[in-house]
């Protein structure tokens, strides 16, 4: 990877070395930083979090050594370059202990610094693509814990927490809140009929309908293969909770038309509201699913509210 894509903080105290080191990488990377020993180089490798560091040893006040060991606490990562003529034994074991990433002889070879820049920069570029996929895959796997596959919308996983936490809201602040299952009708029957692709379509639309009537997407989850659940918090009255369930019922029930195949859909939908008609969460949830069920034996296609 190129060095344009990394900062570097160069510690040193001769002016000389510092100059030369500046026309030398100072284009070379997006941005260059310089402290003149190592107690400045600690600051600004605080402030600014350079990507590579690359220092002498012997400077006053704090040497390239000590501070090294320093950065190396804040992030182990960080790739640390050393200058040094190497006469000391010593010096260079501590060097090795401390996890230098590279030497650089004294008096400097220009073809050996870029090297040894060079080497580090794909080093980091390497590390940098690593971490990009384990967060990638991190996130495919958290999405797979907690959002449905077809609609994109929250799973039950998600809905049994948000639940749990607007109960607990409803009992902190004392407000009202709604709970609307809605159940796909005949489901099983539209994918033997229509095929599974045809299913899926089914539902993904069935998706965008519930949130058109219910514009924020962390209140509407996917809880089952037909079966989808709005929560709605703070809920104003029942008749707030009964119009939208009315709506609800209305908007999804429709025919979707399918490469030249019309597939009449229809949903039930049971709603109830807590702690006016219901007490604790288990009751929510049962009230809520025995009005699906009258919705469902009043012809399917329409609405219930528990009372």
């Amino acid at each position: 990877m190129e060095l344009k894509n990394f900062t570097l903080l160069f510690v040193e105290d001769d002016p000389t070395t510092q100059m030369m080191m500046k026309d030398l990488l100072g284009e070379e990377v997006r941005d260059f930083y310089q402290a003149n020993n190592g107690k400045e180089g600690l600051e600004l490798f605080r402030e600014k979090l350079p990507d590579i560091v690359i220092t002498d040893i012997s400077m006053p006040i704090m040497d390239g050594l000590e501070m090294a060991e320093a950065i190396k606490k804040i992030d182990s990562s960080v790739p640390i370059i050393i200058m040094s003529a190497f006469d000391d034994k010593e010096i260079l074991f501590k060097a090795i202990e401390i996890g230098i990433d590279g030497f650089l002889p004294k008096p400097i070879d220009i073809s050996q610094l870029f090297r040894l820049c060079k080497k580090v920069a794909d080093n980091l570029g390497k590390i940098r693509l690593a971490e990009t996929m384990l967060r990638y895959k991190m996130k495919e796997l958290e999405d797979r814990a907690n959002y449905d596959r077809i609609t994109r919308l929250a799973n039950r996983h998600n809905f049994e927490q948000a639940l749990n936490e607007s109960v607990e809201a409803c009992e902190r602040f004392h407000h009202w809140m709604g709970l609307i299952l809605i159940d796909l009708d005949n489901f099983k029957a539209i994918n033997d009929s229509f095929g599974h692709p045809a299913g899926d379509e089914v539902l993904r639309t069935l998706s965008r309908r519930i949130q058109e009537v219910v514009p924020d997407r962390n209140k509407v989850f996917r809880i089952g293969g037909d079966e989808f659940a709005v929560i709605l918090t703070p809920l104003l009255s029942i008749q707030t909770l009964e119009n939208l369930a009315k709506r609800l019922a209305q908007i999804c029930s429709f025919n979707l038309k399918e490469q030249d195949r019309i597939i009449p859909v229809q949903c039930s939908v049971g709603a109830c509201s807590y702690p006016t008609l219901s007490h604790n969460r288990k009751e929510l949830l049962s009230h809520a699913d025995q009005a699906l069920y009258r919705a469902k034996e009043g012809g399917k296609g329409v609405y219930r509210i528990c009372r």
